[in-house]
């Protein structure tokens, strides 16, 4: 997001403000039909992979991001959600995973603790 930031600013700077950022091989604006059927399927179906939308992409990536343990608010953020609630409320499913994680992390660190010697247990009194 950054890079497309800065190249945005350097088509102002060089007056380009009215240009395409992302445009066909004639400088038109790029259709949804024709990136959908003769790109993006057209690569799904080379590399073998399952038919999907584009717009699964999406999901995936919010899904993925916040099982590896991202914070909800960088993923609303990338999903240019206006608010973390949005993202929590459409990505409920994969907070169990994460509460479980979580809980396993704490339980983790009590064991480890638990490893420890406990100096005070030679001066404990019977």
């Amino acid at each position: 997001m950054k890079a497309l930031r800065e190249h945005r600013k350097t088509m102002f700077a060089e007056g380009h403000a009215g240009s395409k950022v992302f445009c066909d091989t004639k400088g038109g604006w790029v259709h949804r039909d024709n990136l959908r059927n003769r790109s993006f399927y057209r690569i799904i179906k080379e590399t073998n992979l399952p038919k999907i939308r584009i717009h699964d992409l999406r999901h995936s990536l919010a899904t993925l991001l916040l099982k590896a343990g991202t914070h909800p608010s960088i993923v609303a953020a990338q999903l240019g959600h206006a608010s973390v609630k949005t993202t929590l409320d459409i990505y409920s499913h994969v907070l169990p995973e994460m509460l479980r994680k979580a809980a396993d992390e704490v339980d983790e660190a009590f064991v480890a603790t638990n490893r420890q010697p406990n100096d005070r247990d030679d001066d404990a009194v019977n």
